[in-house]
């Protein structure tokens, strides 16, 4: 019995360290920056130096290798840049586990005269959901700036007004090194940071302000793109020149400075260009014309950030810019309407002249590890002048079967009996608005097992105005009078219009864990929206056809029109052509969902439920409406995310929504203030369904540097709610009815492999 005893013993401990694992851990550091190297390729050896696995160091530079048996071991370093260095090891049954610690990583300093080195750097990488390019792998041009990087990257687009999409989502915010920059403003930094001080991208989607900290999903994912500064540039003052001057007085400016520091960063902008770029300066000597005419933009803008880690966060950004725009547009269009073709042709000059002020502050407290607080104030001011000077005219046939320049030979037209109408329009309008919001959010879990409670209050206000001058004066050829003459008639209106916009939100948010992994979450929201506009409508249009013909064009001159009427402005008011509106939306949200998060996948499934009641007010065209509306919206939500591993993910969404038509288009009245384009109401609109699908899935295989991204994006949409427009033959007008129709789908795949 003794002698089975100690067999017993002696085979549960040979047992237990056998099963006992080994492995070696550590953290490979630029020797100079004392950061992690990311990436770096680690091989595990045995000491006769055969190879054994290999692994790749993260984000943060750690690595950690799991080993099969006791014995001695030689851990491999390398990397592109770096000299390749080799570590000495072993592990026994009284010492399983080795840390290595921080291990030194030394650039290769070497310099070779009169030598080109040339190396092959991975241009994408994934990890899960995120997409880390590579900066130095993708060529641009010497002082080009981070637009031009992008626009190379493997699966980005840049439209011509700047709007940027990743993978087919729109990117909505931009970071650096993980630090909100302008919040939320894309074009500045994409137009002002060089691409020299750029080491990586990354892009991936980032909860809402709200989900980060409940972890309930709102559906308001932005797809961010996070630009990693070089190793070195982190720290310190820098500053960056552009300057270019053309022939024809053409000129391209740019300055950039930063300092940084390790709580404070602080980057100051300054341009100027008049070479059409729509969102200011952008060389490499490539110049591109994104809009239309003649255009001069000048910006200056800063952006700062200061981090107490654990404590205080605070991203602050502001803007000013102005602009100056010149288009001379002559068009030539052929609409197939009815059973015939319309054809019309039109020589238009527009000058526009914009000033803008803006600033976005996002604070974010974190006094103890329970609680966490967020404030986002915004502000924003801008003016817009605008002048227009055009000739149009529509046609049965195409004109060009009758001279070279149609506009210009109108009585030969008519003579054919081609002409269906013309018009000639001169216009003076002024536009300023001042917009003021603030978001505040109180977070505080209670407990640590995922209970949390939400409270945020969302406000903004916007107060504006615009003046606007209109002449118009129409010719219908194809309309004859009593006495066989064509039809002619003109408007002449002066409208002053002030706004009032008010938008409050109030939302409490609970999450509460049913079981390890498993949390119940639930939401309502109370939104208040008002909407206010009072048109005050002049009408001379009674006047002489050529009574303000000697007046020049100018920015805010309608003083000059104004003045040669007779009487007091007052006598001219036209209250059938003014319009008083008054918008009220009540609308209580309510969510409710599951959360299941486990080491493989997570799921995200619920509801939600709007209740809302409008109540909208109008006089106009001598018709007072008064009407309320009350209207239920459900919509579904679902979302999936497996993880095959750390570097291979897939993502499946499905969100459905509902809308309801404007109220204005439900109403039973016909606007024809402009003969040529009347606009009716429809009382039987419907409510339009839309329903969102979104596969995602991605990999990538380190051992070949091979990233593999597919998705498929896929909506339709029930009662959609679109413009049916009847074409009247023989005035050339156009009467607009907002219709329901189905049918509406869209779908976008794609499909993108990149490898060594």
């Amino acid at each position: 019995m003794k002698r089975f005893k100690m067999l017993l013993l002696a085979i549960l401990s040979v047992t237990m360290v056998m099963a006992q694992e080994m492995k070696v851990a550590g953290t490979l550091v630029d020797r100079d920056t004392k950061e992690g190297v990311l990436m770096a390729t680690v091989q595990l050896l045995k000491s006769d130096s055969t190879f054994v696995k290999g692994v790749l160091t993260d984000d943060a530079g750690n690595f950690s290798l799991s080993i099969e048996g006791p014995g001695k071991y030689i851990l491999r370093f390398s990397s592109v840049g770096y000299n390749t260095i080799s570590k000495s090891f072993a592990v026994s049954q009284t010492q399983p586990e080795v840390d290595m610690g921080k291990i030194s990583f030394g650039a290769d300093a070497v310099m070779l005269k009169g030598a080109t080195i040339l190396g092959q750097a991975a241009k994408v990488t994934l990890k899960e959901d995120t997409f880390v390019y590579n900066a130095s792998a993708y060529r641009t041009p010497e002082g080009s700036v981070v637009e031009e990087l992008v626009r190379k990257l493997p699966g980005a687009q840049v439209d011509n007004d700047g709007k940027i999409t990743i993978n087919g989502k729109e990117v909505k915010k931009i970071l650096f090194d993980g630090k909100e920059f302008m919040s939320g403003d894309t074009k500045t930094a994409m137009k002002n940071i060089p691409t020299s001080i750029i080491e990586k991208v990354k892009a991936y989607e980032e909860k809402s302000d709200l989900a980060k900290v409940t972890g309930i999903d709102d559906g308001e994912e932005e797809t961010v793109l996070d630009f990693g500064i070089k190793k070195g540039m982190n720290k310190g003052v820098f500053g960056n020149a552009d300057l270019s001057i053309g022939n024809h007085g053409r000129y391209a400016e740019r300055l950039m400075g930063a300092g940084f520091q390790e709580k404070v960063r602080i980057m100051g902008f300054g341009n100027a260009n008049n070479v059409n770029d729509a969102g200011f300066p952008g060389g490499g000597g490539r110049w591109r014309a994104p809009m239309q005419g003649l255009n001069s933009k000048k910006m200056v803008a800063f952006n700062m950030n200061y981090e107490d880690k654990g404590k205080l966060k605070l991203d602050a950004g502001g803007r000013w810019n102005h602009s100056n725009g010149d288009l001379q547009q002559t068009q030539a269009v052929e609409n197939f309407v009815n059973k015939s073709g319309a054809f019309s042709n039109s020589n238009t000059a527009n000058l526009t002249r914009v000033n803008g002020y803006d600033a976005r502050v996002k604070m974010e407290w974190t006094p103890d590890s329970m609680t966490n607080i967020m404030f986002r104030p915004t502000f924003s001011y801008s003016t817009n002048d605008a002048q227009t000077n055009g000739v149009s005219a529509t046609f049965q046939d195409n004109p060009y079967s009758y001279g070279d320049d149609p506009l210009a030979s109108l009585d030969s037209m008519a003579e054919h009996g081609v002409i269906v109408n013309s018009r000639q329009n001169r216009s003076v309008s002024y536009t300023e608005s001042k917009k003021a919001g603030a978001m505040l959010q109180l977070n505080r879990k209670l407990g640590t097992k995922g209970r949390n409670i939400t409270l945020r209050g969302d406000m903004s206000y916007a107060d504006g105005k615009s003046n606007n001058l209109s002449l118009s004066n129409v010719h219908l050829y194809q309309v004859k009078d009593i006495y066989g003459a064509d039809s002619t008639y003109q408007t002449n209106r002066y409208n002053v219009t002030p706004t009032k916009n008010l938008q409050t939100e109030l939302q409490f948010t609970y999450s509460e864990p049913l079981w390890r992994g498993v949390f119940l979450q639930l939401s309502y929201k109370f939104t208040y929206n008002f909407r206010k506009s009072d048109r005050t409508t002049y009408d001379f249009s009674r006047v002489d056809q050529d009574f303000f013909g000697n007046v020049m064009s100018s920015y805010r001159n309608w003083t000059d029109y104004l003045s040669l009427l007779s009487g007091n402005l007052g006598d001219y008011y036209d209250k059938e052509q003014s319009r008083y509106s008054e918008y009220k939306n009540y609308i209580h949200e309510m969510q409710l969902g599951v959360k299941v998060m486990k080491k493989k996948y997570n799921l995200n499934a619920g509801v939600m439920v709007q209740p809302q009641t409008s109540k909208f007010i109008q006089e106009y065209r001598g018709v007072s409406t008064d009407t309320v509306r009350n209207v239920v919206n459900v919509s579904p939500t679902f979302e999936f995310k497996y993880k095959f591993s750390k570097t291979s993910t897939l993502k499946i969404n499905y969100r459905g929504t509902t809308a309801q038509p404007e109220m204005a288009d439900l109403l039973d009245i016909t606007d024809d203030s402009d003969p040529l384009n009347i606009k009716k109401g429809n009382p039987g609109l419907k409510p339009s369904f839309t329903n969102n699908f979104r596969l995602f899935y991605n990999t990538y295989i380190p051992g070949h540097q091979t990233a593999v991204m597919t998705f498929v994006n896929w909506s339709n949409t029930r009662n959609a709610v679109s413009n049916a427009v009847t074409y009247d033959e023989t005035t050339g007008g156009r009467t607009t009815r907002p219709e329901n129709i189905n049918g509406n789908w869209n779908t976008m795949a794609a499909l993108m492999l990149n490898t060594s």
